[in-house]
Parts: structure tokens; C-alpha cells; sequence
């Protein structure tokens, strides 16, 4: 058998899959392009899941509304307005220049992601937009907040709006799609011969000194980056814990390919929110809108079919046949909470004692702010000096967002406050 020699940097592995070997060949025909010889290829470990999602809702019953006066018939607690017994909602200063108010949805405590109201545009009054939070992706079951979120506000899906699916594998598909890249006809320029070209042409953006590619575009893109120092960057540690519990080898570098979807696209794809429940539901959508996007012909190595007609032998990134339907597992379990979701929870009752002490003069409210400042348990620092830095920081936005009625007695208390805290204590 005739191999093809391709001149590459030394020290770079790039394995390969062929996947539409000419008619000798047998089927499925594997090729490093670097070493020389018969090899055997394991097909590497890969996980698909949801990175980005954001959904329109809408309500269950003609006639009915959700929105800011429907939400507001809740008597609200400290700012939280309750909706169910397991589901509130918190008031944002953030803007959207589709809607006019922007609640942060918390499941059991937790902030589970947004929901948008109020919409302005005209065709669209009785939608409203939920994106979730990406840690829910990873850490917990989010099909189940999905489900309790229309359950409690008596909405259903109307569309999708934006999805981005990834699949993230410990194969180094992105450094051999850096080197078809390179022989390419996309960075073809005079006195250079490409050797390869893309089976679908496709536009592709180069960002970040090659560190990461954007093909496509519109509606419909996709893009390959190495995750491991988008994690660390990012801080989403959650996300290794995730590649931990479904078995991706974490020592080793982890290459990303994300598809994003705009509604267009969906729309056109005929994609379902029940396609995105399960883990073979990802790998379809995956595979049906990545096919030949990531795929090219080899110009130097070519073959003729049974009609005598002349071809290029073609190389595929990644390898579909490896694929599987085997469930992820959603739920990571954690014995302790991790630092970020208990300092957020921290900040979030201490803001609602020291709310309860300025309106109501509240003693056990006060010296339960005393408590969260002085006891380690519920530190926001790592240094019992660095904490108290921090809670008085924390005091003064508090004091700044205050948005309470002010009386004397209130103006008083908010002027004392943080020297009875933090000079008395």
C-alpha cells in the first residue's frame, strides 16, 4: 500500500482519520500523515454537551401574560419575588434592547439564569427569553429547570433562539486542523501551491495569532479552540469537574469544536427542544451540521472512481463513526459546595440581614451581620484580616443600593453602620 508523505513541523503528532478511502482501500482506511508504517488508531474520548442556550417562552393559555405587573402581584421578600415554593425571582439593573426588565431566576437558592419581560418588539409582546446560566450545563440537570420553569410560570416553547452545542474531545483535532489550514487554498498567495481545500468552502476567520478558527458564519458558525486555558482564564472549574466524571482525561490537552445556532438555523433544521435533552440528541444535531465543514480534499493524492472519474482522496477532522449515544451523566456530585457559589450565597443573605436591621432596627438581624463577618465559616477571604476587607466592601454597596424609602431613623442607622460593625466588633 502506497503511502503519502507530508512534510510537517518536527515533534508534531497529528493523527488523522480517513473516512472516504479510495475504491482499493478498505474501508474505514486510517492515516497518520507524519509516521510511517501500519498504525493502530484508537478513536478518542469525546463528551457533547450544551454550552449556551436561550430559549422564547411563551404562555400556555391564550390571553394570559407574563410580565413585569403580572410578577409584581407577588408580594415581594427583600427584593425577591416568590413564584412557586422553590422559584424566585430578583430584579436586575442590567438592560436588553429587546425587553424592558431582566429578573434573575433562582431554583432552591440558586441562580439558575434570566428571564427577559416585557418585550419591545411589536410581533413579539407575549414572548419572553430565558438563558441559563452555563454552570447549570454542567453541574446539575438543566432539562429539570426547564421543565419548573414553564411549569411555575405556565409557559411553553415557542422557539429556540441561540444554541451553542460543543463537543470536546482529548484527540488533537485542533492542531491538525491548524496544519490543513495552512496547506490550504484559503491561505493560497502567489509563488504558494496548496495541497489541500475544503470539501464545502466555507469562510474562515484565523483569531488570536492562530489560537482559535470561526468557519462559517451568519446564522450558522463554528468554532475550534484548546479549552483547558479558556477554564483556567475563565475560572470554570465545574467544567473540569464535569470532563472528570464522564471519563475525558483531564492531564491531557482538551480541544473544543463548537457549533452555534442562531433561531434561523434552527428553524431551517427543524431542530426541537427535545433534541437537545439527551446526550444522542447533541451528537445528531452535531454531526448532521458539521458534516464537511471540517473536511478536505487532499490534492496530491488523488484516484479514479468506477466512471474512470478523476478524484482527490478526502480527510476528515473528526472521525463520526466513533461516536455513540452513551448518556453524559449531568449531575456532579460535590460533598462541599464550591468557594464561588458559597461566597455568592453569603453575599446574599448577609445583604438581606443588614436590609431587615436598617428598616426595622432588627437586633437579631445586626448581630447576625456580626456573625458572618467574625465567623470562618462564612468567610469571604482567606485571611481573617482580607475578610473583613471585604464584608465592609461589601456594606458599602449595600448602603449604595439601598433603594428603601429612607425615614431619619433609617438615614441614622445607615450613617452608623459600619463603624458599629466594623469598629465596635
Amino acid at each position: 500500500m502506497n503511502r503519502i508523505k507530508l512534510i510537517l513541523p518536527q515533534q508534531t503528532i497529528l493523527p488523522a482519520f480517513r473516512t472516504s478511502a479510495p475504491p482499493n482501500k478498505q474501508e474505514p482506511y486510517y492515516e497518520n500523515p507524519i509516521q510511517q508504517g501500519e498504525i493502530k488508531l484508537i478513536p478518542a474520548k469525546h463528551i457533547m454537551v450544551i454550552d449556551r442556550l436561550e430559549l422564547h417562552l411563551t404562555p400556555k393559555l391564550k390571553g394570559n401574560k407574563v410580565d413585569h405587573d403580572w410578577i409584581k402581584l407577588r408580594t415581594p421578600e427583600y427584593g425577591f419575588y416568590p413564584i412557586s415554593k422553590t422559584i424566585t425571582l430578583k430584579k436586575t439593573k442590567q438592560t436588553d434592547k429587546n425587553y424592558q426588565n431582566i429578573f434573575n431566576i433562582f431554583i432552591d437558592g440558586q441562580e439558575v439564569g434570566q428571564l427577559f419581560t416585557d418585550s419591545k418588539i411589536a410581533n413579539g409582546r407575549n414572548l419572553v427569553k430565558v438563558k441559563f446560566n452555563n454552570r447549570v450545563f454542567y453541574t446539575d440537570c438543566w432539562v429539570t429547570y426547564y421543565h419548573a420553569i414553564t411549569a411555575a410560570f405556565g409557559l411553553v416553547i415557542n422557539n429556540i433562539k441561540y444554541a451553542e452545542i460543543a463537543m470536546d474531545t482529548t484527540q488533537d483535532i485542533f492542531n491538525l486542523y491548524k496544519f490543513y489550514f495552512l496547506n490550504s487554498e484559503i491561505c493560497a498567495h502567489e509563488g504558494f501551491n496548496p495541497s489541500f481545500k475544503q470539501v464545502r468552502k466555507t469562510r474562515v476567520q484565523a483569531l488570536n495569532s492562530l489560537a482559535q478558527f470561526v468557519i462559517g458564519g451568519g446564522d450558522k458558525a463554528a468554532s475550534m479552540y484548546q479549552k483547558n486555558p479558556d477554564i483556567l482564564a475563565k475560572g470554570k472549574g465545574y467544567i473540569t469537574d464535569y470532563y472528570n466524571l464522564n471519563g475525558l482525561d483531564t492531564n491531557k490537552p482538551i480541544d473544543r469544536v463548537e457549533l452555534r445556532l442562531k433561531a434561523k438555523a434552527i428553524k431551517r433544521y427543524n431542530i426541537q427542544i427535545e433534541d437537545l435533552f439527551t446526550h444522542a440528541g447533541l451528537e445528531a444535531i452535531f454531526v448532521s451540521q458539521m458534516q464537511d465543514t471540517l473536511s478536505f480534499y487532499n490534492l496530491n493524492a488523488t484516484y479514479h472512481d468506477a466512471n474512470r472519474n478523476k478524484k482527490c482522496e478526502r480527510v476528515d477532522i473528526i472521525d463520526f463513526t466513533a461516536f455513540t449515544t452513551t448518556a453524559m451523566r449531568p449531575t456532579v456530585p460535590t460533598p462541599t459546595p464550591a468557594p464561588e457559589t458559597c461566597t455568592r450565597g453569603f453575599k446574599m443573605a448577609f445583604k438581606v440581614i443588614v436590609e431587615k436591621h436598617l428598616i426595622d432596627n432588627n437586633a437579631n438581624a445586626f448581630n447576625s451581620a456580626l456573625g458572618f463577618i467574625n465567623n470562618p465559616a462564612t468567610a469571604l477571604a482567606p485571611t481573617a484580616t482580607a475578610n473583613r476587607i471585604e464584608y465592609l466592601k461589601l456594606t458599602h454597596r449595600i448602603l449604595k443600593d439601598f433603594n428603601h424609602p429612607p425615614t431619619a431613623a433609617i438615614l441614622s442607622r445607615m450613617g452608623t453602620l459600619p463603624d458599629k460593625l466594623f469598629l465596635n466588633s
